[in-house]
């Protein structure tokens, strides 16, 4: 075989290696955020990338309006969304709304 062969096969080998170890998991990171980003609805809890939480009112293109306080909302880009943190749902007998919080959590009684 040719040396000249050889750090031809060095680059590619770089070059797979930087695909597997860094493009793909950013990949996969982008459309993890971009469909948590598309699931979120008013009424959900979420916390903001700046570490405030805030309940959705509106959803508008590209923009959340975010209830931080009562009668205190606040316009987002919606890619500020770092986690939603309950979801409201409806309760079948009531028919009222009630929060429910992701699985895994915790909920103080005190």
């Amino acid at each position: 075989m040719d040396s000249s062969v050889f750090p031809l096969l060095f680059l590619v080998a770089v070059a797979a290696a930087f695909w597997l170890l860094i493009l793909r998991p950013a990949k996969a990171r982008a459309a993890t955020q971009r469909s948590l980003i598309e699931s979120v609805t008013p009424g959900d809890r979420i916390l903001m990338a700046s570490g405030m939480i805030g309940t959705v009112v509106t959803r508008g293109d590209g923009e959340l309006e975010i209830e931080i306080a009562p009668s205190v909302v606040v316009t987002i880009v919606d890619q500020a969304v770092a986690r939603v943190l309950t979801t409201p749902t409806v309760d079948e007998e009531s028919g009222t709304d009630q929060t429910a919080a992701p699985s895994g959590s915790t909920t103080d009684t005190n």
